[in-house]
């Protein structure tokens, strides 16, 4: 979850549960010039995880934490740096209740997944600060970033069935 070069605030839901690294640098320019910056770091989380549902109550894939997966149609982040095209994409879902409340997971390349949180069928919170609307065809949400990223996900992988 990018925040940016200039300073900007990061607010927003968590898509997930796990361990998060913050990382601040100093743009390569400056660096090169062996340049400074002061800088004030606060960090404060508020609410409590989404608890995922037990084995018991959702059978998990085997050796993995999801729930299920699905192939999906995708446009994903990876091509934002070449030409866009239409393909098919590997989905997870960690659900966490039988609401619509889960969380989904779209490996891109080696160790890029992008995540995105539905709570009660709508997505919610993702893992960019890239704006995220959201739009419904019969049984699928479409979810889209400004990057021309897009993600159809079917009902079935969110809920369940």
């Amino acid at each position: 979850m990018y925040a940016g070069q200039t300073g900007e605030d990061f607010k927003g839901v968590l898509p997930t549960d796990g361990d998060y690294t913050i990382r601040v640098y100093l743009v390569r320019a400056a660096a090169r010039r062996n340049e400074t910056s002061n800088y004030t770091l606060t960090i404060s989380v508020t609410g409590k995880a989404l608890a995922p549902l037990p084995a018991s109550k959702d059978a998990l894939i085997p050796g993995t934490h999801f729930h299920a997966s699905a192939p999906i149609t995708c446009v994903p982040y990876i091509e934002k740096f070449r030409e866009k095209k239409v393909q098919q994409c590997e989905a997870f879902v960690i659900r966490r209740g039988f609401d619509g409340t889960a969380t989904v997971e779209i490996p891109q390349g080696d160790s890029f997944r992008r995540r995105i949180l539905f709570v009660k069928g709508k997505p919610v919170a993702s893992d960019t600060q890239d704006p995220m609307t959201f739009s419904r065809k019969d049984d699928v949400t479409i979810v889209t970033f400004d990057t021309d990223e897009r993600y159809e996900i079917p009902d079935a992988l969110i809920f369940g069935g």
